[in-house]
């Protein structure tokens, strides 16, 4: 169903939903990124201080309460930019442009698919192909919330200041680039992964310039991640935990979750 509130061309259309404030978004754009490299980088060297956790707590507070309320009310964004919905009644799920935005994503994530399984055949060999069915189920349940939250950051944020300053020279090609780029360097000093993160997050940021919606790009993006790493091995840890094995954000926190993370690892 269509509906007029969310309509695309509408929104670029309004010269004054575009115009945002171009300051206050680059601060939110520095700003945003200080967090992420802080709790990724400097935060880390503290886990075993006793105020640890309630650290860690504030960080993930006070970055998530910023990107998905405060920002949004600052520059009181037009909901058509954005992959949720403000109904609770669907689950805050965009429905309006599920199907449109699923095609390409999907066409994107098969296509990603067989280059995965072809680099297995080709380069690793058969063997690599038995594994627990049952721990890659877990672990794409488990990629899916955090592909929920990074999208958020990435697309229902980032995504969201770059195309707001349309206005002032973006357009759809250097909005995808500048949100590609950013979900790359988050991702440092992890070469293989900022390199791959790039490639996909450029398709999906220009999928999502036209059909905003969060769950086909958190699927594609848990399902790709699930693939490369019992596939292929490939290690995903960045910032402090990359040269540091045997730390782990999750683990340290809850004792219990570990019991859990030993059937998907």
């Amino acid at each position: 169903m269509k509906n007029a509130e969310y309509s695309r061309k509408t929104a670029d259309s309004n010269p004054r939903l575009l115009s945002g404030r171009a300051g206050l978004a680059a601060y939110d754009l520095l700003m945003v990124a200080a967090l992420w490299f802080f709790g990724l980088w400097a935060l880390p060297r503290f886990m075993g201080a006793d105020w640890f956790g309630f650290a860690y707590a504030a960080w993930v507070v006070a970055g998530g309460a910023y990107v998905s309320v405060i920002s949004w009310r600052l520059h009181a964004d037009p909901p058509q930019f954005h992959g949720v919905s403000p109904s609770w009644r669907t689950g805050f799920l965009r429905l309006d442009n599920l199907a449109p935005s699923c095609r390409p994503i999907a066409l994107f994530t098969l296509i990603s698919t067989l280059l995965i399984l072809a680099w297995v055949i080709l380069g690793m060999g058969r063997d690599r192909f038995h594994i627990d069915w049952r721990a890659f189920l877990g672990q794409f349940l488990f990629y899916s919330l955090f592909a929920l939250a990074q999208g958020w950051l990435y697309f229902e944020f980032y995504a969201v200041r770059f195309r707001r300053l349309k206005a002032y020279g973006s357009s759809r090609l250097l909005t995808s680039l500048l949100t590609a780029c950013v979900f790359s360097l988050f991702h440092l000093p992890n070469a293989p992964i900022m390199a791959l993160g790039f490639m996909a997050a450029l398709v999906w940021a220009w999928v999502y310039w036209e059909y905003p919606n969060l769950l086909p790009i958190a699927v594609s993006q848990a399902w790709l991640a699930t693939m490369l790493h019992k596939f292929i091995g490939m290690n995903f840890r960045i910032g402090y935990f990359y040269d540091h094995t045997d730390q782990y954000f999750l683990r340290d926190l809850w004792p219990a979750f570990e019991a859990y993370l030993r059937t998907l690892w």
